[in-house]
């Protein structure tokens, strides 16, 4: 029931009423654990405007016949001429706001005396003096007035909302406004000074000041007030608000600073994806090699740029601004951008707190607080900014190299490298006993110029020609240039910045002047990213293929999108010619592959079996054949890895000149009279191969829960599978041992599947039947063959099978087979604390598979 005492669904039930319980309908509340007095409510702009337009209900509100709408407009003008008093302009433009709150405290009717002193809401909140007016409306006693004042002056907040906007000064919010956010419960980061909370803004809230950057969401830092803390933050938040100086692309300068209340100080920043740090843990965006060094120099450049910035009154460091807590989770990722983010230990020679100020002493770096600052000193300077980014930068390199895993490793190997001390287990680059680079940093270089190298021999190396020739010598001497104790050695981030451009420019133009097969792939990928705008969406970088197609060998490129279920492929085929003018396309075609039945595709067959084809595969479809010639034999085997979801593992596919399948029976007793002749074993010869290729076939990724590992031998028109278990090596009661030659493997128990494969190899190859065989053994060309296998083999078994042990104490002998060692004896291994095993020896411990290759110490 409203005041009038009639229901809404009264026909009489008055239409100030009515608008009154539409408009509350639209109540919002922000959402916030940081508020000055909780998450108030409010009414949105555009609701307002929807309620009083809807139907006409502003008129409506405005002719309500109710008493107290009549009784309030009989001021100014009277009743008889309300509708001629009417302005849709005034009352659903700038006075629509205070009209809102009018309705809801239920007085509608004062409006026209609110147009008539001129006070609305629109630009600013109405203070006490503003609405002493209402004291001398005749319709209202004294004690009206008062409580209509009084609860304007409480609810106006809830229907004049502030906008978030960007200014070059610190905005002052009173503590009863009420922000209009959606806040995340947790913080996104943590500092000494404050933390990190992501929001969404509602959109009409954000001022055109901050529409270029085309997002409702943003992140703010809250501060901790302490009294010591917040003077020399808000001073340097100014300054940054009031100076253009930090505009830089690679710098994360604040949009905006709010003080809300007495409690609450935050800055308000571009909501950044991801941050360095979690990208080196490869939970980051994916960056080309290209694309990272750019970031990188850039980086760099920012810092050269910040180090120029002059600020008032700092006469130690000469005016110059520094960082002092540049680490890769205060490197932000905005828009696949790199910014120098966190200024929250930058010094201006200010007075800064003990507990902060001490950044570069003992008592607080040396405690994890962050592993890439310089060696302590007594005065900070650019030079830890620029130590800390070669820091940054090592890792970096690692990354780009060997991945997340390799930074684990790195990381790792600088925990482990103490020389003494209460600080020896440390993350940092440096020894604090003194303060030398640690040898695990230079051993870390050495051996990432050690991959370049090998991997630029290698044909089938995974490596980007750029990454070869920008990955020299002297990047690694700039790095640890910046990593020197002695800060003079140290170069400028303004060096820095020059030479990793250098660097860059010179890995471009060796790039640009060698075209050769791998530089092909790069300026094709390029060219299908940047000018051809069909796909909308790149293939991933391991998707895609070069590759000649048809008798004609015409150039094309393939893109590869496998579907989320494994239930087909979409392939995107670019034909397109490529000589010394440049790069054209002739054609482009698409078309899907079915995995879960025969048609349209049937398989993928491996002509490459026939080396005189060379790297080549042909895809089985109903209607023709389609023969992809590739350049390398790891892409071949990447395409039917794909194709056919048993990923070739390593890429690699080793030769055998013979192979065997082969169960053995007991005969029946002789009846020879001689007393020495007991039962004998006769074999039975059930598969014999000729020149074969063998491939480990496993899962995109591996999975324990789950784990599929086969061994596949490849010979002609057949395939054969062999199962990998972690229990791959069963006892093998009676089986005899025998002296092999150092090219054969031999494995005993294995499970095998064997198909045709004239039709190519399955899309949905899914064994359901095996075979037991006694044996299977493997004639490879050479020595350096065997010891691949096995080792690949034991790879996969503690990568799929980590929960089976691989070692036990004195296995049976029937349950072990070796091979010769060097001298033609034969080995058993008797248990973990035997000798060391002898050279060429291969055994089974337990019921886990285990390779002493030929070089084992």
């Amino acid at each position: 029931m409203s005041c009038s005492g009639l229901s809404p669904d009264d026909p009489a039930y008055p239409a100030c009423e009515q608008a009154r319980d539409i408009l509350m309908k639209y109540e919002q509340t922000p959402r916030s654990l940081h508020l000055p007095r909780g998450p108030n409510p409010y009414y949105p702009h555009s609701d307002i405007i929807n309620v009083l337009k809807e139907e006409s209900r502003g008129k409506k509100v405005f002719l309500c016949k109710c008493l107290k709408c009549r009784k309030q407009a009989g001021l100014q003008g009277g009743i008889a001429n309300r509708e001629s008093r009417w302005d849709e302009g005034e009352l659903l433009g700038g006075f629509a706001t205070i009209y809102a709150l009018l309705i809801y405290l239920r007085c509608p009717g004062l409006i026209s005396i609110f147009r008539q002193n001129e006070l609305s809401l629109e630009k600013s909140y109405l203070s006490y003096e503003q609405l002493l007016f209402l004291d001398q409306c005749v319709v209202l006693d004294a004690l009206q007035a008062k409580n209509i004042r009084n609860e304007i002056l409480r609810t106006q907040y809830q229907f004049r909302v502030r906008k978030l906007a960007k200014r070059n000064v610190i905005t002052i919010v009173d503590e009863k406004e009420t922000l209009p956010i959606v806040e995340d419960q947790h913080p996104a980061g943590r500092g000494d000074f404050g933390e990190v909370y992501p929001l969404n803004v509602r959109p009409e809230y954000v001022d055109d000041s901050l529409k270029f950057l085309q997002t409702n969401r943003f992140a703010r830092k809250i501060f901790k007030q302490l009294p010591t803390e917040s003077e020399p933050v808000k001073e340097f938040v100014l300054q940054q608000l009031k100076s253009n100086q930090f505009q830089h692309p690679h710098l994360m300068p604040a949009l905006a600073a709010f003080e809300h209340g007495r409690d609450y100080f935050f800055i308000l920043f571009e909501l950044a994806e991801s941050t360095l740090y979690k990208l080196l843990a490869g939970d980051g965006p994916n960056f080309t090699t290209q694309e990272l060094w750019k970031q990188v120099q850039g980086l760099a450049s920012g810092l050269a740029y910040l180090h120029d910035i002059l600020v008032e009154g700092d006469e130690q460091n000469n005016g110059r601004m520094i960082h002092r807590d540049l680490k890769p989770a205060n490197v932000l990722i905005v828009k696949g951008v790199m910014k120098i983010a966190d200024f929250g230990f930058a010094s201006y020679n200010k007075s800064w707190p003990t507990t902060t100020g001490s950044r570069l002493t003992e008592s607080s770096i040396h405690e994890g607080i962050n592993n890439y600052s310089s060696p302590p000193s007594d005065a900070a300077c650019e030079k830890d900014d620029v130590y800390s980014l070669g820091a940054m930068i090592s890792e970096i390199t690692c990354f780009d190299i060997r991945k997340e895993s390799g930074v684990a490793q790195y990381r790792q190997n600088r925990l482990d490298d103490a020389a003494g001390g209460q600080h020896a287990c440390s993350l940092r680059f440096y020894h604090y006993e003194t303060h030398d680079m640690k040898t695990s940093v230079a051993k870390e270089h050495s051996r990432l110029l050690e991959v370049v190298g090998e991997e630029s021999r290698n044909p089938h190396t995974s490596l980007h020609p750029w990454q070869e020739f920008f990955f020299q010598e002297a990047l690694f001497k700039m790095i640890e240039k910046m990593l020197h104790r002695s800060k003079e050695r140290r170069p400028k981030a303004a060096d820095a910045a020059n030479e990793l451009r250098e660097f860059a420019q010179q890995a471009d133009h060796y790039v640009a002047q060698n075209v050769d097969d791998r530089t092909e792939i790069y300026k094709v990928n390029k060219w299908l990213e940047t000018e051809i705008t069909n796909p909308s969406r790149p293939a991933e970088l391991n998707n895609r293929f070069i590759a000649h197609f048809a008798e004609e060998k015409k150039r094309c490129a393939l893109w590869l999108y496998p579907s989320t279920n494994n239930e087909w492929i979409e392939i995107l085929r670019f034909e397109y010619t490529f000589d010394e003018r440049g790069l054209y396309l002739v054609r482009e075609s698409e078309f899907d592959v079915g995995r879960k039945q025969k048609t349209p595709s049937a398989g993928v067959k491996p002509v490459y079996l026939d080396s005189v084809k060379g790297n080549a595969v042909e895809l089985m479809k109903s209607q023709q054949h389609l023969v992809y010639t590739f350049r390398r034999l790891s892409d071949t085997l990447r395409f039917q890895g794909i194709m056919t979801g048993e990923h070739v593992y390593k890429g690699m596919s080793l030769v055998l000149t013979q192979f065997w399948l082969r169960d053995y029976y007991k005969s029946s007793p002789t009846t020879s009279i001689l007393p020495w002749k007991k039962k004998c074993k006769e074999k039975e010869q059930i598969v014999r191969g000729e020149r074969a290729h063998l491939q480990m076939w496993t899962q995109e990724k591996p999975n324990s829960a789950s784990p599929d590992v086969r061994i596949a031998i490849l010979a002609g028109e057949k395939l054969h599978v062999v199962k990998v278990t972690g229990q791959f090596a069963q006892n093998a009661k009676g089986l005899r041992k025998i002296d092999l030659p150092p090219t054969v493997a031999r494995l005993a128990v294995a499970e095998t599947h064997s198909i045709d494969i004239t039709e190519g190899i399955p899309l949905n190859l899914d064994p359901q039947k095996y075979e037991n065989y006694d044996e299977v053994r493997l004639n490879f060309e050479d020595e350096n063959d065997v010891r691949c296998f096995w080792r690949n083999l034991i790879e996969l078994q503690d990568e799929y099978f980590p929960e089976t042990p691989g070692w036990t104490v004195g296995p049976p002998k029937d349950t072990i087979m070796t091979r010769n060692n060097t001298v033609g004896s034969q080995e058993t291994v008797q248990s973990q604390e035997s000798n060391s095993p002898r050279r060429g020896m291969v055994g089974y411990w337990g019921n886990r598979i285990t390779t002493l290759p030929a070089d084992h110490t």
